[in-house]
């Protein structure tokens, strides 16, 4: 621009980049918010800004991550034709990738899948065209964004591996919630009410409950073995939310299914068992969740150990299971 344009053109381009950025961070925390309820990400505080839009939401990490993601761009590229590397290279391959998922999403869904295959072929040749070119800029910037995604890739492969050890090990320890019910004393003191045992499977028994069991020697007359699924659709029809099955001796196993751009508020969910016969009074209703000590090993198969610390610091970093799925804090033992 020439020098007399220099000031209104820096105005229009800031006022154009305020804009672009809303739709940048509303797409982020749209995405972080799915990764989360799929189990890619640990959990994140979750603020609802608004009472009538679901999406409309704002996650404060997420937001502290991105200022310094584009701080560390400005002083690290310093100029807009440095950047324009990186810009060429992302957009690019996004493309690419956009083309392949929406070839799979459509071949899952059998949206005419042959027409399918022969439209994202016909856009990846125009796609890998544009890709190839800025392969050469990889060297100039092209690598920050490449940097970037394996970073978080990483992030969540760590988590969804941590995880999955974990459970396998809690399962590993866990009996069958049958024989457990089954070897439960006769004499052993029922109290009124119900208690509801937050589990990540319902065939096992909770470890909570066997510790509360140890701990306390009572138990409620009704108990709720409770598993929140996440499923690969957006949303979960109301009807289709809760399966409810009765074991024995006030036992119940209840699963709740949501989408993964739903809230998981449990309380709201366990209002449908009273359409199956099962009375719950949610004023009176005691929540029990547990909460796992992490100690990196390397005798623990699976990762290594410098892996196993870092999915150890996010999930003693990550939100409560009591704010992930709505439940009243006043009514809630952690365990």
């Amino acid at each position: 621009a020439p020098d007399w344009a220099l000031l209104p053109v820096v105005g229009i381009a800031t006022l154009a980049t305020v804009i672009a950025s809303q739709a940048v961070i509303s797409g982020v925390f749209s995405l972080t918010r799915q990764a989360i309820q799929l189990g890619q990400l640990p959990r994140m505080r979750i603020v609802q800004t608004s009472r009538d839009s679901y999406g409309q939401i704002y996650i404060p990490v997420v937001n502290v991550l991105l200022m310094i993601a584009t701080i560390g761009l400005v002083v690290g590229f310093q100029r807009s034709e440095h950047l324009a590397s990186a810009y060429g290279v992302a957009v690019s391959l996004d493309m690419v990738i956009t083309t392949i998922l929406a070839f799979f999403v459509a071949y899952r869904w059998d949206w005419f899948p042959k027409l399918a295959g022969v439209v994202a072929v016909g856009l990846l040749v125009v796609d890998v065209s544009f890709f190839g070119a800025n392969v050469f800029k990889i060297p100039d910037g092209g690598w920050y964004p490449l940097l970037m995604a394996g970073l978080i890739f990483f992030v969540m492969a760590t988590w969804r591996t941590g995880r999955a050890i974990v459970r396998a090990r809690l399962d590993a320890q866990s009996e069958p919630i049958e024989r457990f019910i089954d070897n439960l004393s006769p004499d052993l003191v029922r109290i009124p009410g119900t208690a509801v045992f937050m589990s990540v499977s319902g065939q096992k028994t909770p470890a909570m409950l066997a510790h509360h069991l140890r701990l306390n020697r009572c138990l409620h007359e009704q108990a709720l073995i409770v598993t929140v699924h996440i499923m690969d659709v957006p949303r979960v029809p109301a009807a289709d939310r809760l399966r409810i099955a009765g074991l024995a001796d006030g036992f119940y196993r209840i699963d709740l299914y949501y989408g993964f751009i739903q809230a998981t508020n449990v309380p709201v969910g366990l209002r449908l068992c009273q359409e199956f016969g099962v009375d719950i009074d949610l004023e009176a209703t005691t929540f029990y969740v547990g909460r796992e000590s992490l100690n990196p090993d390397s005798q623990v198969p699976g990762m290594p150990v410098w892996r196993e610390r870092l999915f150890a610091f996010m999930a003693r970093n990550a939100n409560s299971a009591t704010q992930q799925f709505h439940l009243p804090s006043e009514r809630v033992v952690e365990l």
